[in-house]
């Protein structure tokens, strides 16, 4: 499973380096059967990207169709919990919001699952209070 958590920061460190320009990296990160949700499970102004995906295709536009409104300022892992075929990741991270300009600054979990090498899901959990401040002018 060292070879699930090497590949998931190599994933993070492309996303953080690169940000959109990262998309085959995280293409071959997933499994086609790939499902992505948000803690809440339905999305709220300035964050609408954040609902569920079901698919590897869904999950990357929804990763790419942050930046139609935000650019990223930071993504900083900074904590990976292994175990078995699971992978927590805790972040900091900080985008700013295209049309206010203002910067959400917020943490994020991401809750990992792999199957065969590939990454089959991912639950995450960020508090949006920062995102829906950001977007309002």
């Amino acid at each position: 499973m060292q070879k699930n958590l090497t590949r998931l920061k190599a994933a993070y460190a492309a996303w953080s380096a690169q940000g959109p320009n990262a998309l085959p990296v995280w293409r071959d990160l997933l499994a086609d059967d790939f499902v992505i949700r948000s803690v809440d499970g339905k999305a709220a102004p300035a964050v609408e990207f954040a609902v569920a995906k079901g698919s590897r295709d869904e999950a990357l536009a929804y990763l790419w169709g942050i930046f139609d409104q935000w650019d990223m300022v930071h993504y900083t892992p900074d904590v990976f919990v292994s175990e078995g075929d699971r992978i927590a990741v805790f972040s900091g991270c900080a985008f700013r919001n295209k049309a206010t300009g203002k910067v959400a600054e917020f943490r994020i979990a991401n809750l990992w699952r792999f199957r065969d090498g590939r990454a089959v899901e991912l639950a995450e959990a960020f508090d949006t209070a920062p995102a829906l401040q950001a977007a309002t002018p």
